[in-house]
C-alpha cells in the first residue's frame, strides 16, 4: 500500500497550478554521497523524511532509486512553516518562506519541484508537525526501511523525533540523521544512542543509526572514502608546496 493511499482519497497534486510557482530546488546537503550508498544497500520500499523544506533531498533520493531500478515510496513530513529561528529577525521569514498574505508558500514550492521532477507517483507530503505525524504512522502501523531525520534542530525537538520515529522503523531499517555538527542535534543523538543501544556511524555531517542491521559494509565504505579524501588532500598540498618552492 502506497503512502498516498493511507492519507488521501484523491490525488493531492491534482488541480495544482505548478506554472504559477517559481522553481526553487534549494536545499542543504541534499545530494551527499551517503544517500546513494544507503539506498543501494537498503533498496528501501518505503522512506520517511522528517523535515523536507522544498523537497530537494527527497527528490534526490527518488531520482537515485529510479536510476538504480529501485521501486520506492517516499513520505515527506513537514509543516512547511519554517523553523522558529526564521522568525527571530524581522523580515527574514518573509523572504525565506516566500510569504503570501502572511502565510509561507514553501509547500507550493515543494509541490512544483516534485511535479517538475516527474515524481508525483513516488513522493507524498504529510503536512503535520513531526510529533503528530509520528503518532499517525505508529497508529497506522506503517514501517519504513529508511527514516531521514532532518526536522527540529533543537536538542529537545531532535531527541523527541528520534524517540518517536523509532517505532516507525522496520526491523532491518536504518535511520539517517542530518546536521550532526549542530550542538543540539549532536547532544540528542548521543543521548539517544546511549539509551537505545543502537550502533552509530558518522559520515560527514550526517550519522547512520542501526538497531541490529549489519552496517560493516557501510563502515568499510566510510573508511575507504576517508582514505581517498586524505590522499587527495595530501596530493594537493604536495603540489602547492612544490609550486611554492619553484617560485610558481
Amino acid at each position: 500500500m502506497k503512502f498516498r493511499d493511507y492519507f488521501y482519497t484523491e490525488d493531492p497534486y491534482a488541480g495544482f497550478d505548478a506554472a504559477s510557482v517559481p522553481p526553487d530546488r534549494q536545499g542543504w546537503g541534499s545530494t551527499a554521497g551517503i544517500f546513494a550508498k544507503l539506498l543501494t544497500e537498503l533498496k528501501p520500499a518505503k522512506i520517511v523524511e522528517v523535515g523536507t523544506w522544498k523537497g530537494a533531498s527527497a527528490i534526490h533520493m527518488a531520482e537515485t532509486c529510479r536510476e538504480a531500478g529501485i521501486e520506492t515510496d517516499i513520505l515527506c513530513i513537514d509543516t512547511f512553516l519554517g523553523a522558529s529561528g526564521l522568525w527571530l529577525r524581522a523580515g527574514y521569514a518573509e523572504d525565506t518562506l516566500k510569504m503570501q498574505a502572511g502565510i509561507p508558500s514553501i509547500h507550493a514550492t515543494f509541490m512544483r519541484n516534485v511535479i517538475d521532477a516527474g515524481l508525483t507517483d513516488v513522493i507524498t507530503a504529510l503536512p503535520l508537525p513531526s510529533r503528530e505525524a509520528a503518532t499517525v504512522l505508529v497508529k497506522r502501523r506503517i514501517k519504513a526501511d529508511l527514516i531521514y531525520i532532518d526536522g527540529d534542530h533543537s536538542y529537545e525537538g531532535c531527541l523527541e523525533d528520534l524517540r518517536s520515529y523509532r517505532d516507525a522503523l522496520a526491523p532491518e531499517g536504518l535511520m539517517l540523521c542530518d546536521d550532526y555538527s549542530f550542538d543540539g542535534v549532536a547532544k540528542a543523538i548521543t543521548e539517544f544512542v546511549a539509551e537505545s543501544g543502537c550502533e552509530i556511524l558518522e559520515v560527514g555531517n550526517k550519522v547512520v543509526l542501526s538497531f541490529g542491521r549489519d552496517i560493516s559494509d557501510l563502515r568499510q565504505w566510510q573508511t575507504d572514502m576517508m582514505a581517498r579524501q586524505a590522499a587527495h588532500k595530501a596530493k594537493k598540498e604536495a603540489q602547492a608546496a612544490e609550486a611554492q618552492a619553484s617560485g610558481g
